[in-house]
């Protein structure tokens, strides 16, 4: 047998692949530059989805051979794509705005280093090419003035998250200043506890933050009943005063990059109660930007309807009339003005555009007050997606057994027993459990009503620490209910059958070739959520991969998809619900929380999908009732409307 290699022999050959990877990296990103030259002289637009695609699908193909699977080679190269549109943009804007060309930027923006704040800025200069020259402030007004006084070059204020909702206060900020938007920013939050090193959690009794990010880590926070949160004004003073503090205890509530600057480190990660979590900072400046035509914009503008009744549906019209999709819309009250709103709108537009002008023209007929705040190019990139038939290897194709989903395969509708019930034989069926929880108690409750209520299953959520997946394990079996287990990789597939009755499937999963593969080699039902952009044709060759390895116990969930009209919001598609029925013979579930904080839509969604032909709901239920989750009341009171 041959002899192993010393273990600093095989290090030192991995530290030279990773530094040849960034030399590769480097120069994929400059010849990327040369395309975006190439794209400002034809007027062709930045992204070219077709041409990612193509390029995928080679990759994966060229990964496989290597061994590689498809989704990390998706993941891996989705990532580099997106790099590639931003700095493409950048460069075609600063091209167009050559007076924004330095080699450094003064950037003001609130707290000081470490601050989710200061990570954006820096994220910011970099991709401008620029260096950075910090000016913390100590509160939003201190911002807009910096960049007012010529003192700071740009100013960085959060609008948004994902989580907590709009930023009032700079809204506000927004109606009397003169500055510009000039661009935006986007980070995903991911709050950590972090501490000096040596603590462990149990010693931890105080934990600085912002009010935000305490709000947002509040689940985590009810767990802990011995910390006591103290408000900050930003993140990076949270940790600052640990890292000051004397006091034994201690700890901050921030970004595991920006505690490494105070020299923490991250004692708990995943803290937020919204595992996607994204903060969205607008960029302002004395001057409005020019954004190229190929560069994908979007322009912010305030406007102010009057009381007269139907006078914002009026001034929404005007933007469908002219095709011009609403990304945002915002109310703030105009002070001095009693009973009157004003409208903070962001359009998926170039301002000039001749369909932009053209609207922001009809808008000033029949408003109040019309301003532009700025056009500017758009910071989210949404990856390039690829089929599950693209995913597919070639060699696997099996022409015996295509069609297996369709009803053209399999007249009558299967029939799949999950529980005490079966799906498919005409009963309607409910799961449900909570998105997340800290007390085996909480999981208990909903058990017991779930149980209580003539319910099949019962799902715990994912990223379930091995205590809380024994314990869903034993609530279920206590309850006579189905345990859905959440699966992740291919290789918990033979784990987890030895205790779940079902897997389920995340909607990102959707177009995962080895998990799907793996999943169909087993014996046990897997619940299929629909992708958030996925095709009824791309949702059906999915359940295709599953089934043609064998597993024919496949059940698809409808979880909403996203459009251009919904943006990142997931719509409930009960059309799609109703064709599926007719194409297919599997049954299928309606997810109608998915998507949305709005529980009062559940329950019309749920009769919804029932008169439109689906076979059960899968349903968010936690006894707080938070985050759009029904209570155990609300949970009641939807299945008696269900069953009378």
């Amino acid at each position: 047998m041959a002899k192993q290699p010393p273990l600093s022999e095989t290090r030192q050959a991995i530290t030279d692949l990773d530094q040849s990877l960034l030399d590769m990296l480097a120069r994929r990103r400059s010849l990327t530059l040369n395309v975006a030259l190439s794209k400002e002289q034809t007027l062709k637009p930045i992204r070219d989805v077709e041409r990612e695609q193509q390029l995928l699908t080679r990759l994966v193909n060229l990964g496989r051979e290597q061994g590689l699977d498809a989704h990390y080679v998706t993941s891996v190269f989705q990532t580099i794509i997106e790099d590639s549109v931003l700095n493409q943009q950048a460069f075609l804007a600063q091209r167009a705005n050559p007076e924004t060309d330095k080699p450094a930027y003064n950037v003001a923006f609130l707290g000081g280093k470490g601050a989710y704040s200061y990570l954006a800025a820096t994220r910011f200069c970099n991709r401008q090419g620029a260096d950075f020259r910090q000016l913390g402030c100590a509160s939003f007004d201190e911002i807009i003035l910096a960049v007012e006084s010529g003192q700071a070059d740009f100013g960085l204020l959060p609008i948004e998250n994902t989580s907590s909702g709009s930023i009032n206060e700079v809204y506000d900020l927004l109606q009397h200043t003169n500055l510009a938007i000039s661009g935006e920013i986007r980070i995903a939050v991911k709050h950590c506890l972090m501490v000096k090193s040596g603590q462990a959690l149990e010693q931890v009794r105080k934990v600085y933050g912002h009010p935000q990010a305490i709000s947002q880590c509040s689940r985590f926070l009810k767990s802990q009943p011995q910390i006591e949160p103290v408000y900050v004004a930003s993140t990076a003073d949270a940790m600052d005063a640990v890292a000051n503090s004397t006091e034994a205890g201690v700890a901050a509530i921030g970004s595991e990059e920006g505690g490494a600057s105070y020299e923490l480190v991250a004692l708990e990660k995943g803290l937020a109660n919204q595992q996607q979590n994204h903060s969205r900072f607008i960029v302002v400046s004395p001057k409005s930007v020019e954004v190229p035509t190929q560069v994908p914009a979007k322009t912010t503008f305030i406007m102010a309807t009057g009381q007269r009744p139907g006078a914002l549906v009026d001034a929404l019209l005007v933007l469908k009339s002219h095709g011009i999709n609403m990304c945002k819309l915002e109310s703030r009250p105009i002070h001095g003005n009693l009973n009157e709103e004003m409208f903070y709108v962001d359009v998926e537009a170039n301002l000039a555009s001749r369909k932009l002008k053209d609207a922001l023209s009809e808008l000033t007929r029949i408003t109040r007050f019309v301003k532009v705040l700025g056009c500017y190019p758009q910071d989210n990139v949404a990856p390039t997606q690829l089929s599950a038939a693209q995913l597919t290897p070639a060699q696997q194709a099996l022409p015996s057994k295509s069609g297996l989903s369709l009803r053209s395969h399999k007249p009558e509708t299967s029939v799949v027993e999950l529980g005490q019930q079966r799906l498919g034989d005409g009963q309607f069926a409910t799961l449900a459990g909570p998105q997340s929880w800290q007390q085996a108690a909480e999981l208990t409750l909903v058990a017991k009503a779930l149980s209580e209520y003539g319910g099949c299953a019962l799902k715990g959520g994912s990223d379930l620490t091995n205590e809380q997946s024994e314990t869903l394990l034993r609530t279920a079996e206590t309850m006579q209910l189905a345990q859905l287990s959440a699966i992740q990789l291919p290789q918990q597939v033979q784990s987890l059958s030895l205790s779940c009755d079902a897997f389920l499937l995340e909607s990102n999963q959707m177009q995962q070739h080895a998990l799907l593969n793996a999943i169909g080699r087993s014996h046990k039902p897997v619940i299929l959520r629909r992708g958030p952009t996925a095709s009824v044709d791309e949702w059906l060759e999915a359940a295709q991969l599953i089934m043609s390895q064998g597993n024919q116990q496949v059940i698809l969930c409808e979880c909403g998809v996203r459009t251009l009209e919904t943006g990142q919001r997931s719509a409930i598609d009960l059309a799609a619900v109703a064709e599926v029925k007719a194409r297919s013979h599997l049954p299928v579930l309606v997810e109608p929380g998915s998507g949305s904080d709005d529980k009062a839509l559940i329950q019309p969604l749920t009769l919804a999908a029932k008169a439109a032909g689906a076979d059960g709901v899968l349903i968010d239920v936690h006894p707080s009732g938070e985050f759009g989750q029904l209570d155990i009341a609300e949970f009641g009171e939807l299945q008696q409307a269900l069953h009378g």
